[in-house]
């Protein structure tokens, strides 16, 4: 009889640790554990005017510096865009544009940056440097502006 005690003792600890690990398993693919959670959305708006002529692109650095911002010439984020270091959305002619950024909790500000590609270069830029603790920005190309929404 207390050999019946032990087994059952012995398999219901068994079946405690299999639950248990299998528990963890599941939580360590949780985004709270891969610190997934610690990533914030942006949305970036470009009106209808913004852009009558050509298409364009908008990149994005989403966890630039102040020194990085102000190093950037229109040849170094056109070679990061092209190597994809740096994120980029194709913005066309004549259409409002709104594009959804993740960007990290951690990040002080995001860079973003305008390039008309002509003939595979970038042949002209203007950039924005944004605070990270923005939840909306409209873009206002033509005047050089944004409005920010925090």
């Amino acid at each position: 009889m207390k050999l019946i005690k032990k087994v059952k003792k012995i398999k219901y600890f068994h079946v405690l640790a299999v639950v248990v690990s299998l528990m963890a398993i599941n939580l360590s693919g949780c985004a709270f554990f891969q610190n997934a959670a610690l990533v914030k959305p942006l949305k970036i708006n470009a009106d209808q005017g913004a852009n009558n002529a050509q298409s364009f692109y908008m990149v994005v650095n989403p966890n630039e510096t102040l020194e990085n911002y102000m190093a950037q010439t229109k040849e170094s984020v056109y070679q990061k865009m092209i190597a994809q270091t740096y994120k980029s959305y194709q913005l066309y002619p004549n259409t409002a544009d709104s594009v959804d950024i993740e960007y990290p909790a951690t990040a002080k500000y995001i860079g973003v940056y305008f390039l008309v590609d002509q003939d595979g270069d970038a042949s002209a830029t203007w950039s924005f440097l944004l605070p990270a603790d923005t939840k909306k920005a409209m873009l206002d190309v033509e005047n050089n502006a944004v409005e920010l929404q925090k």
